[in-house]
């Protein structure tokens, strides 16, 4: 009796159901893992992105800085040049 108890269940609809909602729900847990990589992946190349925008404005600011202290000296220079003239 237990044996054909079991092949009945199994065959029911009642069962089948629940066994195919865990597969669904499966497959969408593994869509979304795939997806959430997917993301990361993303997010880290949109990251290394902005790091190496980040170093490249370093150096233009650095560039800026030894440009304008150039400049500065120059104006230094050209200013202590002129006060060697008199304007009448």
């Amino acid at each position: 009796m237990i044996s054909v108890l079991r092949g009945t269940v199994s065959s029911t609809p009642f069962t089948r159901q629940p066994v195919s909602h865990i597969n669904n729900l499966s497959t969408q847990n593994a869509t979304a893992a795939e997806q959430q990589s997917a993301v990361t992946e993303w997010i880290n190349r949109s990251m290394v992105h902005i790091r190496h925008m980040v170093e490249e404005r370093v150096q233009s600011g650095h560039a800026t800085e030894t440009n304008t202290q150039s400049l500065l000296n120059a104006n230094a220079w050209v200013i202590a040049l002129m006060s060697r003239f008199k304007v009448q």
